[in-house]
This record gives C-alpha cells, sequence and structure tokens, in this order.
C-alpha cells in the first residue's frame, strides 16, 4: 500500500473512507501526503484538515513519536517532485488490507483466522489532536486545563470566547516586535534585537519553510535577520525550519518532539 503524491505529473494517490462499516460509497475522511520539504501525512474531513502527523524526521513523524517506522516508511525526491508514503508488508502476510475507518482512522490489519489490527494511527487520540483546535498561536496540552493556552507573548483575541471554551479564533501578539519598530524607526534611533522563547517536546506547527541551512546557529541567525520569521527550529534530520505564517496546530507533548523557538519583544514577557 502507498499513499502519495507527483508534484510534476499532478497525481495523488489518497485514501477515501467509506460512508459505514455496510457501506463502502465514498465517506467524509481522505489520507494523503503533502508535498512540502518535509512532508507530513495528512487526515482531512471534506476539504478540511482534521489531523496530521507532524513533519517526518526520516525515521517517524513529528507529532506521533510512539509509533516508529517499523511498518512504514516514506520517501522524497525533489528532483522527481514525489512523496510517497509504505506501509511495509507484515510478518509476510500475504493478506493485507489498509484502510482509513468511518471515523477517521487510519488502520492496517492482516488475516489470522479474522482480521486483526497490527497498526494504527488513531485520529484524533485526545482532542489536541483535532487540527487547529487552540487556533493561530495557541498551544495545546492534552493534561493541562484548559488544555489550550496562548504562546508566551500572545493573549486570547477574544478573551470572552477563550473563557467559554471557543478558542478557534486563537491569540495574538502583546506586543509590536521590534523588528517591527526598527522598519518605522529614525535612522538616528538605536532599536533593541528581538529574542526567542525556547520551548521543548513540541509537535511543530504547521506551514514551515525548509532552509537549506546546516546548523543551529545558522538557522536563528537568519530568523533574527528576517522580520517575517516568527519562529524557528532546527531539528537534526530535517535541518533548519522557520515559520513566517499563522503558528497553527502546535501542540506540546509528554515526550518526544522537538525545540521551538519562538520571536519575542522580550523573553520575559
Amino acid at each position: 500500500m502507498k499513499i502519495g503524491v507527483n508534484v510534476k505529473e499532478g497525481k495523488k494517490l489518497n485514501l477515501t473512507s467509506w460512508k459505514g462499516e455496510d457501506d463502502p460509497s465514498h465517506g467524509s475522511f481522505v489520507a494523503g501526503v503533502t508535498s512540502e520539504t518535509p512532508p507530513q501525512l495528512f487526515i482531512w474531513n471534506g476539504s478540511s484538515p482534521y489531523w496530521r502527523s507532524g513533519h517526518w524526521d526520516k525515521t517517524k513523524f513529528i507529532g506521533v513519536p510512539n509509533i516508529t517506522n517499523i511498518f512504514y516508511d516514506l520517501q522524497q525526491d525533489n528532483v522527481q517532485g514525489t512523496s510517497y508514503y509504505y506501509l511495509k508488508n507484515y510478518n509476510n502476510s500475504i493478506f493485507e488490507y489498509v484502510f482509513i475507518s468511518s471515523e477517521g482512522s487510519l488502520k492496517a490489519t492482516y488475516w489470522f483466522n479474522g482480521w486483526i489490527t497490527y497498526w494504527e494511527v488513531p485520529a484524533p487520540t485526545n482532542p489536541c489532536d483535532i487540527y487547529g483546535i487552540c487556533g493561530p498561536f495557541g498551544v495545546c496540552n492534552p493534561f493541562s486545563s484548559p488544555m489550550c493556552r496562548c504562546l508566551k507573548g500572545f493573549k486570547p483575541r477574544s478573551d470572552e470566547e477563550w473563557n467559554r471554551g471557543n478558542w478557534t479564533r486563537g491569540c495574538l501578539r502583546k506586543m509590536e516586535l521590534n523588528c517591527q519598530k526598527s522598519a518605522s524607526a529614525a535612522a538616528s534611533t538605536t532599536v533593541e534585537k528581538d529574542m526567542f522563547w525556547q520551548m521543548r517536546h513540541i509537535k511543530l506547527p504547521d506551514s514551515a519553510d525548509h532552509l537549506l541551512i546546516d546548523n543551529a546557529k545558522g538557522c536563528q541567525s537568519w530568523c533574527l535577520e528576517n522580520c517575517s520569521c516568527l519562529a524557528f527550529s532546527y531539528v537534526n534530520a530535517i535541518g533548519c525550519m522557520a515559520w513566517s505564517k499563522d503558528l497553527l496546530d502546535t501542540q506540546q507533548l509528554s515526550m518526544g518532539g522537538e525545540d521551538l523557538f519562538i520571536r519575542l519583544v522580550d523573553a520575559s514577557a
């Protein structure tokens, strides 16, 4: 089984759910792989993102560190413009079946006196797995109450909605960045540089830009010198990743994940 995308040929190999266990007509959920670098595994509900794996670090997806590559692999060829996600044959099974359930879970089964599930991406395993549940510049922690909070240096866009548990509009920055002040300041005015706040064990936000910078210091310097850069992460198996769009679908993990550095006016703010 493979799902993926061929950018040059404009082809996609997606997996579509049944409408129900006994109804093989097309359901709401579709599983596929993005063409970005690094790629991600997505499940869509209709045309809306429902769940994503996090970025592929060549051995695992950052957002699901407990699921190893024993059962699967992902191969990307930037020259050919392809990204394909393969599920490996389990136990040399002749009869194997991969599907996305009518509830949106990706499953792999094999036949041994009945169908046995040996691999599963249950989507979601907790409310934080629902795509973008805390909105832009929010971070979700399933072990906290409430589970959504704003990133450091940000505040709820609407206190009323936030207090009601409606977090989808997310957060906005409390203070203008120093680099934004610098752009409008007089030539004789000295403006301090921005700082970065480090977050650990993070499922990195969606919509990252992959930069050809081969060390963490260079990645940080690039981000600091580009005011459009809102955050960065240096992942050894991937390289430099930077964000210039809203930080969306960020999750605090109990294990695994990566370090994310958020651009702030003052790291103590």
